[in-house]
């Protein structure tokens, strides 16, 4: 079995395709037997960074938007740990944490991001810090509370498929987003604490009061006139969009349609070696295999083994 495989015998079939080329011959080694080659690190880090950039600008503070990346990292991490942790004692396929990974960071950075601009809300309202960052936790923790349920429940909801590998992804992944809300609900706080006044991004603006006398009850159990509401970046944003709802518009059509323009070459089906680098070895082995022997060459030929018997040896590939 491919599991069964050790490097000396990663060795050995490197060596014989170097035979092979020797002879002139050309060789490709095709499947997973020199595993699975994960790419896209650098793509994560242009995800992290530009979303740290959006972050900056819309909280006003580098400090206040390097914390929900550093709350959704310290939640994957937790979740990944246990789930590998979880692998001494149980027998969890390589695709259990894949979905868990791909959640963490997004519902991880989102949770934070209720809760961090409830606090600066509080905090432009007049209040002090502790007393904005309980009110921040209490009341938006409560809407944090309830979207993560939500995604859990959808997540265990994939164990009624009754596949396994789907079944441990789900529950993987669902774990994953407990821990981000609990690191939401209980680590950010504490990093508001150590990070004082220069989380709250801009300095609080004090509402104006009116100031003609007419605008004033001349009753005393009148209710007290609402002062202004504070010109946050939210709120100049959404003024400006609206001086200009036009250009905005045509713009916002624009960016929409070069964003779809990959939906063109959408390809609606499981990855495999088809879908690999022109020039990895995987891919020059499906390209040469269906144009010799037809494309339908490359599909796996799956045997099932008896119940309760191990297999002694690999069984056939099809030619």
């Amino acid at each position: 079995m491919l599991t069964d495989l050790t490097p000396a015998d990663r060795d050995a079939l490197e060596a014989a395709r170097t035979v092979a080329e020797d002879a002139g011959l050309t060789a490709a080694i095709g499947g997973d037997v020199l595993g699975i080659e994960m790419d896209g690190t650098l793509a994560e880090l242009i995800g992290i960074a530009l979303a740290f950039v959006v972050l900056a600008l819309t909280f006003g503070s580098l400090v206040a938007a390097g914390m929900p990346l550093l709350t959704a990292l310290v939640g994957v991490g937790i979740g990944v740990a246990a789930i590998a942790t979880l692998t001494g004692f149980a027998e969890l396929g390589t695709t259990a944490p894949a979905l868990g990974t791909m959640l963490g960071p997004a519902v991880g950075i989102d949770y934070a991001l209720f809760i961090l601009s409830r606090y600066q809300a509080e905090v432009r309202a007049g209040r002090p810090l502790d007393e904005a960052a309980g009110r921040a936790v209490g009341t938006a923790g409560s809407a944090v509370v309830f979207a993560g349920l939500t995604v859990i429940i959808a997540l265990v909801g994939l164990s009624v498929c009754g596949i396994g590998f789907l079944t441990e992804m789900g529950v993987a992944g669902a774990f994953t987003v407990a821990v981000a809300v609990l690191v939401a609900l209980t680590l950010l706080p504490a990093l508001l604490g150590f990070a004082g006044p220069r989380a709250t991004g801009r300095r609080p603006r004090i509402p104006a009061q009116p100031t003609d006398p007419a605008a004033v009850p001349e009753t005393d159990d009148a209710p007290a006139v609402p002062a202004a509401a504070p010109r946050t970046l939210g709120r100049r944003w959404a003024e400006g969009i609206a001086r200009h709802r036009r250009p905005a518009l045509v713009a916002g059509i624009a960016l929409a349609a070069v964003a779809a323009l990959p939906a063109a070459s959408l390809r609606l089906a499981l990855p495999g070696d088809s879908t690999k680098p022109a020039d990895s070895d995987a891919r020059v082995a499906y390209d040469l295999i269906s144009e010799h022997f037809t494309a339908g060459a490359n599909g796996p030929l799956l045997v099932p083994w008896p119940p309760g018997t191990t297999p002694t040896s690999p069984p056939l590939s099809p030619p």
